[in-house]
């Protein structure tokens, strides 16, 4: 493989595609390229978090119900000013990947998001999804992976979206006053999905401990003048030493869960489910087992640190091999897109950048369940999905003022195939020859 295909491997199948002139960088050294970019994803400053959206979200809640006890209805618009902010984030954080030059960050923070997926379901987890990647996953996507998983499962999002604020320990005083028991969503999918993997070796009694060990983990409303968010309500907290995966933690409070997802994040099976997720999304569907293999032991040897994981994937010689292509996401697909043509996606309105996500069958937070949006072929393949594809390209490479020649060079050098590039050369005009473009096979997959 010469040095240019290797740098268009580096820049596609592991960012989102080269920017101008990134080519010509990665060629030097493309896996020392990528390596030293490795960095926590650097969102858009904002001045709003979790806190802000809690606070007003609640605050008009208990406006909703004091109106209705005089027969009134809060109007819909006194919700604009938060529908507006969470929206204009969301929007925020795709454009943070299109204009990215260390977009290997990005494709992390993508992976990680949906790893810890959170779906926009009801209007509170619309304004707290977005600020959940920028205040769970961004600062924490290469830190050791216990940091990330408590991070995430104790973030008020996750708690309410899996139901973690409505579990009650049974024998808790709480639990006993209001006649409330376990709700065991978010344990399973902490086992099943964000840790050891559906054959992790746990059972049903697993889930129950560790639905009892996180049980208090609610959300405050801010009421009162203090902080919105998670906190630990020690009196609906089940008591009592917890034994999960045959090893018993005694009960010292909101530090019981943090010892056990420790443990957790440095299970050997957590190691070899998450590392085989990480090869899947980044090399190919079916990862080679040597390489998954040196991915887990560098997680056990390491403490489960993802930066070293994700810098031995990168240095592994599976990861370049020319045939491991991925067939794009709708997300990687519109991203590396509005990349390649280099158009300015801050005049874009936030409305209608969501919207063409959503058209593309990839609604930002609108993963339909706690796995997340599926991750190979033949999730995204279908005959409905490329025709979207169509559609999109054409209508996007019409506001696109580059010369085909200068996409071509700038995005794959000289290693686009004669067939591809004959194709492209036979277009009637600029416009039909960037939509082939972004048609063509290379572009449609990740080299």
């Amino acid at each position: 493989m010469d040095k240019v295909i290797y740098a268009v491997t580096a820049t596609q199948r592991f960012g989102y595609g080269a920017l101008p002139g990134q080519i010509s960088e990665a060629e030097k050294s493309p896996r020392r390229w990528l390596i030293e970019q490795l960095s926590p994803a650097a969102l858009p400053k904002a001045d709003y978090d979790a806190n802000y959206f809690l606070t007003h979200f609640f605050a008009l809640q208990k406006k909703a119900r004091q109106l209705k006890e005089s027969q009134q209805r809060l109007p819909k618009e006194e919700y604009a000013s938060l529908n507006q902010i969470a929206l204009h984030l969301a929007a925020d954080n795709i454009r943070a990947a299109i204009t990215a030059r260390d977009s290997i960050n990005y494709r992390l923070l993508e992976f990680f998001s949906n790893h810890f997926s959170i779906s926009h379901e009801g209007r509170l987890l619309g304004y707290l999804a977005p600020v959940y990647e920028r205040e769970v996953i961004a600062p924490n996507m290469l830190a050791n992976f216990d940091q990330l998983l408590t991070a995430a499962v104790l973030h008020p999002a996750m708690l309410k979206y899996l139901d973690n604020d409505i579990s009650f320990g049974p024998d808790s005083l709480a639990g006993r006053r209001r006649h409330k028991g376990l709700n065991e969503n978010l344990a399973r999918e902490v086992l099943e999905l964000h840790t050891l993997g559906v054959n992790g070796g746990y059972g049903q009694q697993d889930v129950i401990e560790l639905a009892k060990a996180l049980t208090g983990w609610t959300i405050s409303r801010g009421q009162g003048g203090s902080n919105a968010g998670s906190f630990f309500r020690t009196k609906a907290h089940q008591p009592g030493p917890k034994t999960i995966m045959r090893k018993t933690y005694r009960e010292v409070d909101e530090q019981q869960i943090r010892e056990i997802l420790r443990d957790l994040a440095i299970h050997p099976a957590t190691a070899n489910h998450i590392s085989t997720k990480l090869a899947r999304h980044f090399v190919t569907d079916n990862p080679p087992k040597s390489l998954v293999a040196k991915m887990t032991a560098r997680w056990l040897d390491t403490g489960g640190n993802l930066r070293s994981v994700i810098t031995t994937m990168i240095e592994g010689d599976e990861s370049w091999s020319p045939a491991a292509a991925k067939l794009k996401t709708p997300r990687d697909f519109l991203i590396s897109s509005y990349r390649a043509l280099e158009i300015d996606s801050q005049n874009i309105p936030d409305k209608r950048l969501i919207h063409l996500l959503t058209r593309l069958g990839q609604k930002p937070y609108g993963a339909h369940s706690p796995a997340g949006w599926g991750d190979t072929q033949q999730d995204w393949s279908g005959a409905a999905a490329l025709a979207s594809k169509i559609n999109w390209a054409y209508g996007l490479a019409k506001y696109s003022r580059r010369d085909i020649n200068a996409v071509i060079e700038a995005t794959y050098g000289d290693s686009l195939s004669d067939h591809t590039r004959e194709t492209i050369n036979r277009a009637d005009s600029q416009h039909q020859a960037l939509t082939l473009f972004l048609l063509s096979p290379e572009f449609l997959r990740r080299a």
